[in-house]
């Protein structure tokens, strides 16, 4: 069997590993270097708690399990277990967030026993031992060296021009000619949707920016895992250095520097941008493409914490041609009210294994593939303010800060704070360089896409990033599907 995957981030590194430890021959097309869009731009937070839409809960519940899994296949895959300490509005409980199981509530003194780094404790804070962070950008990488080792391809610089599917096989197109396969996977972030436009649906995804920030400098040590509060976020990286998200450089180091003990060695931070991909209404989009069997798409926030779930799901699928039920309440649909037909949490009696696309995914593939991919990156949408009334145990995400704030101007095209790999809503138009390599797929748009980076993790370290300065970002373009 030949399958190409769109799309070298985090998942579609995933889901070439699946496919191509099962036997099946794969190829993925990259039109710019592994990590190149949303995952070299993300913080990398992972966890179970956030916004999980009730859909996707199936699928989420199988995150960290599925993590766990790849590290014991994959030396070097592994996620830092660090666990996670956040306090502030974000961290309170609301109807619309839960907690990882084995978060629990902390005073001061628990605190500084988690985070003996801190200056100031809160007097509340929720601590999630079961969260950690792992480099997406290396992890891709990782990802990717073990599909050539069982005998795929990866071929970076090949943008992916057409997709053409047919009832004996799909051809993909690049600049480079056309190339047929058994099935296609569009894991290519916000470039997707171009793509599936082109075959007639129009997929819910938006764009959302988010910027990763990395301090040089800081003292080994001052932080024991990611932290999390009022215009904080910050976690240990590789090389003595920290990784924190931000519109503002020098307003992220004073806020570093006023919490953590050692923190004052830090330079100002390096910025990298990148453009989450963001279904509406938070419900990750995989599946095969309606009216298209031999299409499948793979679109999510947060890719990273969710990565290696969404791989063994759409692996099994392609593979097999056997629905995953994880996926039931995450197939693509054309716009944010569309309501799927079994989402998770739906426990009628399964009857028997049940056909994707109404037909076995293994039909001998007559060509090669070979095309490539439009980079995406990963977002979330406001988060609901706390209530009051509802207590514990509560939520944290990434950029859960800001929660509270992101309650006004909701629209339905906001995506949920499920994931950890985004960025903080913006205030007005920061000033960051945008680096060059961050061009993501998308157009990080003049005004920042209100939403909470308080849901799900966040990906990786930045690879290449700039030195902040005081000017207005250049617009990133979205590569021409």
């Amino acid at each position: 069997m030949r399958v190409v995957v769109v799309g070298a981030g985090i998942v579609g590194a995933a889901v070439a590993f699946r496919l191509a430890a099962a036997g099946v021959a794969v190829t993925v097309l990259e039109a710019d270097e592994p990590a190149s869009g949303a995952t070299g731009a993300s913080f990398g937070w992972i966890g179970a708690g956030g916004t999980v839409p009730p859909a996707a809960a199936a699928l989420h519940a199988q995150a960290l399990p599925a993590h766990r899994r790849l590290a014991a296949d994959l030396p070097g895959a592994a996620v830092t277990w660090s666990g996670s300490l956040a306090w502030g509005p974000a961290a309170e409980p609301s109807p619309s967030t839960r907690a990882a199981p084995d978060a629990r509530w902390v005073d001061a003194a628990g605190a500084r026993a988690v985070e003996p780094g801190l200056l100031a404790p809160p007097g509340r804070a929720l601590h999630t031992p079961s969260d950690g962070f792992v480099d997406a950008a290396a992890l891709t990488r990782t990802l990717l060296d073990a599909v050539r080792r069982h005998g795929g391809e990866v071929r970076c610089g090949h943008a992916v021009l057409a997709v053409d599917p047919s009832d004996a096989c799909v051809r993909v197109t690049t600049a480079a000619g056309g190339h047929e396969a058994d099935a296609v996977v569009l894991a290519a972030g916000t470039g997707t949707a171009a793509l599936c436009a082109a075959l007639g649906t129009a997929l819910p995804v938006t764009g959302s920016p988010a910027t990763l920030l990395t301090f040089p400098g800081p003292a080994p040590g001052v932080l024991a895992g990611v932290v999390s509060g009022p215009g904080l976020e910050v976690r240990p990286a590789a090389g003595d250095r920290l990784l924190g998200t931000g519109d503002d450089p020098v307003a992220a180091r004073d806020a570093l520097v006023a919490a953590v003990r050692g923190a004052e060695a830090a330079g100002l931070p390096t910025a990298r941008v990148g453009v989450r991909p963001m279904p509406a209404g938070g419900t990750p989009l995989v599946g095969p493409l309606p009216g298209h069997p031999r299409v499948h798409v793979a679109v999510t926030h947060s890719g990273v914490t969710l990565a290696p779930a969404v791989a063994e799901c759409v692996a099994r699928e392609v593979v097999d041609g056997v629905e995953a039920p994880e996926l039931r309440g995450c197939r693509p649909r054309t716009s944010a009210r569309e309501q799927q037909p079994e989402a998770a949490g739906d426990h009628r009696e399964d009857q028997g294994a049940r056909r994707v696309g109404g037909r076995r995914a293994d039909l001998a593939a007559p060509g090669q593939a070979d095309g490539v991919d439009h980079r995406g990156a990963e977002g979330r949408e406001p988060a609901a303010e706390p209530d009051p009334e509802h207590e514990p145990p509560g939520v944290v995400g990434p950029g859960a800060h800001e929660a509270g704030q992101q309650a006004q101007q909701e629209r339905p095209d906001d995506v949920d704070r499920q994931d950890r790999d985004g960025e903080r809503p913006a205030p007005p138009r920061p000033h960051l360089p945008v680096d060059d390599e961050a061009r993501d797929g998308a157009q990080p748009a003049r005004e920042r896409q209100q939403h909470d980076h308080a849901g799900r993790p966040r990906d990786a370290e930045a690879a290449t990033s700039t030195p902040a300065r005081a000017a207005s970002s250049p617009a990133t373009t979205l590569p021409a599907p």
